[in-house]
């Protein structure tokens, strides 16, 4: 459970480390807020042309938010924290979809 944005940004991080390939779509409710993060290890940024601020600027509606940041990272927040398995499932649709 994520009870900061620091905490989701901390488990990104390290996952990205690993140099693995990796996207990561992360959501949690905090403060009555709703916040999600995405992170795409390098490689595929390159291979596949992918961009978190990108795919967070399409699910971030779901959650009543908006957001940005850089390819491998983006965070978005919202008001509209029961939306946060809508924005999942799309982020996961938009991932099969590749």
């Amino acid at each position: 459970k994520a009870d900061s944005v620091d905490m989701l940004k901390l488990v990104a991080a390290q996952l990205r480390a690993s140099g693995e390939s990796i996207i990561l779509v992360g959501g949690a409710e905090i403060e009555g807020k709703a916040v999600l993060l995405v992170m795409i290890s390098d490689d595929l940024i390159r291979e596949k042309k992918l961009d978190a601020a990108r795919m967070i600027r399409e699910i971030s509606p779901e959650i009543n938010g908006s957001g940005g940041g850089q390819p491998f990272l983006a965070i978005a927040g919202g008001n509209k924290p029961s939306g946060i398995m809508s924005a999942l499932k799309k982020a996961r649709d938009i991932i099969v979809n590749l």
